[in-house]
């Protein structure tokens, strides 16, 4: 937030910076309402309206998604369980579909 509150214009590019991909060639009409818009499956690309004094980005209620591919980092998948009955059941399903995650047993709270 701290970079959206540092620059006074009626959009801001909101860009992960460990996503190697350029800014879209986009700007959005004057002529319509105020929207935040992404792109990517992540979503790591956002033009957002920078004239607001927003807590989050989800206090923008108009949003507008386009597609777009680029290369993603893997995100951890991690499964937490304590003693509940059917903790093996689903963690078998979650690790067949991504044999990469990760199990933490015994965890209270």
């Amino acid at each position: 937030m701290t970079a959206y509150k540092s620059n006074p214009v009626f959009y801001k590019w909101m860009i992960n910076n460990k996503c190697k991909v350029e800014k879209p060639n986009f700007y959005p009409s004057f002529w319509e309402d105020e929207k935040m818009y992404t792109w990517g499956k992540t979503k790591d690309i956002m033009l957002v309206p920078g004239n607001r004094d927003i807590k989050q980005f989800y206090d923008i209620a108009r949003c507008v998604h386009f597609d777009l591919d680029y290369e993603t980092a893997q995100m951890d998948i991690v499964f937490l369980s304590y003693d509940e009955p059917s903790a093996e059941k689903y963690w078998k399903v979650l690790k067949d579909k991504y044999p990469r995650a990760k199990r933490v047993q015994g965890v209270k709270g």
